[in-house]
Formats: structure tokens, C-alpha cells, sequence
């Protein structure tokens, strides 16, 4: 999925690149025991069994004290490890850092961990050791176990504010999202040591398999830096299509839908087709279906920034009511099917007849050219649609024979 890029508070014009890979035609990474650069799948792959390390690194020359933001932006990281299985992988920013088990100085980590037997553990893990030899580590948790689905990433780094922003994106799932951070600075930092930048990635897996820009064409590792000198918002996460979705919960008098639709944004319109005829635009409709058979429900829901997603599903309705084809209980009142046209009688309709027929009833009025046993015939028709249209029963059909 190709990113739009907007990040560190500079527009995409004021980055400049350091380098960026493509592994549909890899050059430049030294490739450890265990890994492999699969140009025909376009990635970069490791089989489980353990920590493997230096693993896959470029050099470059970037100077923190003149090239003050980096960005690294990483497409498509994806484990498919799943259960209890415990998966991560490591990013190390800087010249020293060789190995995973933090040994060296001056260095800035990143990991992606997915550990169904820690805790739990779904989070992003920042590291990092100063000059002084202490190690420091903050956890962002994750909203959810992200393995199996791809993952990509935006990750900010600011130099003189000692800042960092990881914004991610999880496709196919519901997780998006933003963190940001501070590491101390204690005697020199992690970056004062050396100009030479490396990106070193180590991988580990219990079980399944670590991929790095897996189907992506085109970028899959990028590095850019940026020379502002003030603190940048955080980029927005990358965007990701709608998901649609919905379920239904039914019950004697109908099928109540829900909408289960996930996006960037709120969910704010939403177009409903039973497949019967009748459709809807709340978010979970009640909808009941008068004949047996199979339907095709579909739903297409639009998010707060204009984007849209469709889905469709088959109910199964196993109840013919008296009315089959004839009447039904709608979201306004009774709808009913003339065979030419459909006829909807709204609530109010019923209920402002009932109200005046009652009244005029029980206060003796007398209205011209509406003698009582016309008014008694209007009670009862109203308080029937009213009946029907709250659910106190399924349909008309039902009362008349007494159910």
C-alpha cells in the first residue's frame, strides 16, 4: 500500500533523501544467516528459530548535527506467527549497536513485538543507551494482536528535541494510530558517537515468518531528513480504505442489523438494502421480513473524510407471516405493498387519528359528517397501525387470528 508522506512538520518537498530500498531489486544490504531478499515475492524474509543479528543493514551519511529530523518509513512488515507464538522485530538507529541483546552504546531501538504468551504483548518498544551504559525502554501497547496482518509505518525521530513519533497503520484490521515519546539525553546520547547511519533489522519468531515489504512494488525501506529546528506535529498515520460491515441479532417480531463498520473516522451515512424491497439509512435498523426465503442485505457506510465501503451478506428468514406480500412493519409506520406501489403510513398518521377519535369519544364531541361508529372504526385502525408499528405485535394478521 503506497503512502502519502507528510510527516515531521515539513511537506514532503523539504525532506531529502538518504536512501530508500526497493526489494523487488534489492542492492546494497548485507543479508545474515537465516534471512533472505526474495525479489520475485518482493521482500525480505526470515524463517523462526531465533535472534538474528547484524541481520540486514545500509549505510549512509547522515549527520545529526546538521540533519536534525529523520524519517524512516517501512511498508508492509507482517508476521504471520499466531496463538502463543512470540514474533518481533528490531530496528537499531545508529553506527554502534550490533547486536540484539543491547550490548554497545549509543544507540536508539525500535521493536515491533506481537507475544501472545507475554501478557500478552502487542506494542511498539522503544530502547536506548547512552554513554553512560544505562538502558532505558518505554512501551506503547497496541489496541490488538496486529499478526497476520500487514503493517506500515512512519517513524519521526528529532534529533535536538530528543522526540520520537511512530504512526501506524495495520491493513485489514481496525488498528491505526500515533505515539510519540522522549529519550534522555545522559552524557553524549544516542547519536553523538557517529555520522555513519546504519538501520540494522534483526527478526525473531517462535513459530510463522517475519516480512519486510512483503508484495509491496516500489519503496519499501525509505530515509529521509529534514533540518527544522522547532518541533514538528506528529504525521497523520497512513490512510486505510473503510471496512464495512454489520450483523444482526433476530427475535420474534424482526431482525434487528447493527452496523460493525470500522475506518480512519466516524462512520456518518449509511444506506441499507434488505433485499426485499425496503431499505433503511439509520446506523442498526429494525427491519422485520413478512415471507420465507433467502436475502441479500447489503450495506455501503461513508466515513467522516468522504471515504466508502460496501458489503453484502445473505439472510435467511424461516417465518411466512399471515401478510406475506402484503404488509410489513417499517422504521415509519406500516408499509404496504399495492403490487404497483409501495405505501407508506407514518406513525403520526395513526397516532394524531387515535388521539382525535378518542377525545371526541369519551368528551361527547360530535364532528360533522363523521358519525361514531365511523370514529369508533378509526380508533380501532389506529390503535392496530400504532400496535404494529411499537411492536406489540407482528403484524395484522397476526391479531386478527387472534395471535
Amino acid at each position: 500500500m503506497a503512502l502519502l508522506i507528510v510527516a515531521g512538520g515539513a511537506s514532503a518537498e523539504d525532506w531529502t533523501l538518504l536512501w530508500s530500498e526497493d526489494f523487488c531489486s534489492s542492492a546494497g544490504w548485507s543479508v545474515a544467516a537465516s534471512h533472505v531478499i526474495a525479489p520475485a515475492s518482493c521482500d525480505l524474509e526470515a524463517i523462526p528459530g531465533g535472534w538474528f543479528g547484524a541481520t540486514y543493514m545500509t549505510t549512509g551519511t547522515w549527520d545529526p548535527a546538521t540533519q536534525g529530523i529523520l524519517k524512516i518509513h517501512v511498508e508492509n512488515l507482517q508476521a504471520t506467527g499466531s496463538g502463543a507464538d512470540n514474533t518481533q522485530l528490531a530496528m537499531s538507529v545508529d553506527a554502534d549497536h550490533r547486536t540484539v541483546d543491547a550490548t554497545g552504546n549509543d544507540f536508539l531501538e525500535l521493536r515491533l513485538v506481537g507475544c501472545g504468551s507475554c501478557g500478552p504483548d502487542y506494542s511498539w518498544t522503544v530502547l536506548w543507551k547512552d554513554d553512560g551504559g544505562s538502558l532505558h525502554t518505554t512501551t506503547h501497547p497496541l489496541a490488538g494482536d496486529w499478526r497476520a496482518f500487514r503493517m506500515d509505518a512512519n517513524i519521526t525521530l528529532n534529533v535536538p528535541l530528543l522526540r520520537y513519533w511512530i504512526n501506524y497503520t495495520v491493513q485489514g484490521g481496525s488498528d491505526t494510530g500515533s505515539f510519540t515519546g522522549l529519550w534522555t539525553n545522559d552524557v553524549d546520547g544516542p547519536f553523538a558517537e557517529s555520522s555513519a547511519f546504519f538501520l540494522n533489522f534483526w527478526t525473531y519468531a517462535s513459530a510463522g515468518n517475519w516480512y519486510v515489504g512483503e508484495t509491496n512494488a516500489g519503496e519499501d525501506v525509505g530515509l529521509y531528513w529534514a533540518a527544522a529546528p522547532e518541533i514538528p506535529p506528529p504525521p497523520p498515520p497512513p490512510r486505510k480504505h473503510v471496512h464495512a460491515d454489520f450483523g444482526w441479532t433476530e427475535g420474534e417480531l424482526g431482525t434487528q442489523f447493527y452496523d460493525r463498520s470500522v475506518g480512519d473516522g466516524e462512520m456518518v451515512a449509511w444506506n441499507w438494502s434488505f433485499g426485499d424491497g425496503y431499505g433503511s439509512r439509520r446506523a442498526n435498523p429494525f427491519h422485520t421480513y413478512m415471507c420465507r426465503g433467502n436475502y441479500t442485505v447489503i450495506l455501503e457506510v461513508e466515513d467522516i473524510y468522504g471515504e466508502r465501503g460496501t458489503v453484502s451478506a445473505t439472510y435467511r428468514e424461516n417465518i411466512t407471516r399471515p401478510l406475506c406480500g402484503v404488509i410489513t412493519r417499517g422504521e415509519e409506520g406500516i408499509q404496504i405493498d399495492t403490487g404497483e406501489h409501495l405505501i407508506t403510513v407514518p406513525t403520526a398518521v395513526f397516532l394524531i387519528t387515535a388521539m382525535l377519535s378518542a377525545s371526541s369519544l369519551a368528551m361527547g364531541f360530535e364532528i360533522p359528517f363523521v358519525p361514531r361508529w365511523i370514529r369508533w372504526l378509526l380508533l380501532m385502525v389506529s390503535v392496530l397501525g400504532l400496535m404494529v408499528t411499537f411492536g406489540f405485535i407482528g403484524s395484522i394478521g397476526m391479531l386478527l387470528r387472534g395471535g
